[in-house]
């Protein structure tokens, strides 16, 4: 049996009343995903529906995640540099059988 494959990406929204701010950063960073950003989006919902219908399975959901780097005052922390991450989004791989 042979499969063809795709990939789908989502993006992630993030809730920016609930930024976080820590004092090494300039500016807050967002830290809470907003769930409606996937729940309440047709775009994501029609995807979904979508590659089902066109008899796509998914197989395995990777999250993408950006980087966010900032220090205020860099001697202050020893001249290293401070980074985190966020998810910005995932990405849908799929499989078919095909003929």
């Amino acid at each position: 049996m042979r499969f063809e494959y795709s990939t789908s990406y989502v993006p992630v929204s993030y809730d920016a009343d609930n930024a976080k701010r820590e004092r090494f950063r300039e500016t807050p960073i967002p830290s809470l995903p907003d769930p409606n950003s996937l729940l309440d989006n047709d775009e994501y919902k029609r995807l979904l529906q979508d590659m089902g219908n066109a008899g796509w399975e998914l197989v395995t959901v990777q999250p993408l995640l950006r980087a966010s780097h900032a220090v205020k005052n860099f001697f202050f922390y020893g001249g290293t540099g401070i980074s985190s991450s966020v998810t910005a989004g995932y990405y849908f791989f799929w499989k078919r059988a095909v003929e």
